[in-house]
């Protein structure tokens, strides 16, 4: 059991496939950073999982990194966990320390439970009200549980578009 199903208790993942690839794709605009670059230590020592980070550029929405079922939508709007068909769960966590927003800055496009596609909107975001009031806007993408996988490897890229740019290949 690892630390984000401990965390949170969202552990009912079924048997995940052994073979293939999974790519997952920006869910903003942005520059790319390294995971261990993002100025939060949980983020940082992956102690949720391997990623990467995104500092947005502007204002806009929040993608599915993939496609797959949203199963966790937080309360206060700022992340979202998104699973795929064959189990890999994927956190998207808009920000740093944005829980204390409590919604500030964020409205919900969808809903808990919706069927996703790489790219679908999920979250609007205000990049103007946000960089003034969270402590950081960089974005931590995350493969929860990533000793699960063979590889998950960030790809070596400095900006990416939303629904496009693949950031994260993971190797099953």
């Amino acid at each position: 059991m690892g630390f984000f199903c401990k965390l949170f208790g969202k552990c009912k993942k079924e048997e995940v496939k052994k073979s293939g690839e999974i790519k997952i794709v920006s869910p903003l605009d942005g520059n790319v950073i390294a995971l261990k670059d993002v100025p939060d230590p949980t983020f940082a020592q992956e102690l949720l999982g391997n990623g990467v980070g995104i500092e947005p550029l502007k204002s806009g929405v929040v993608k599915s990194p993939v496609d797959g079922t949203i199963i966790q939508l937080f309360e206060t709007k700022h992340a979202f966990v998104v699973e795929t068909e064959d189990g890999v769960q994927v956190l998207t966590h808009f920000g740093l320390n944005t829980v204390k927003l409590k919604g500030q800055g964020f409205e919900i496009i969808t809903k808990e439970g919706s069927k996703v596609k790489a790219g679908d909107p999920i979250v609007k975001f205000d990049y103007d009200f946000l960089k003034e009031n969270a402590d950081s806007v960089i974005t931590p993408v995350v493969i929860l549980e990533t000793e699960e996988y063979k590889e998950v490897k960030a790809e070596e890229i400095e900006t990416a578009v939303s629904g496009e740019t693949i950031i994260i290949t993971i190797v099953k």
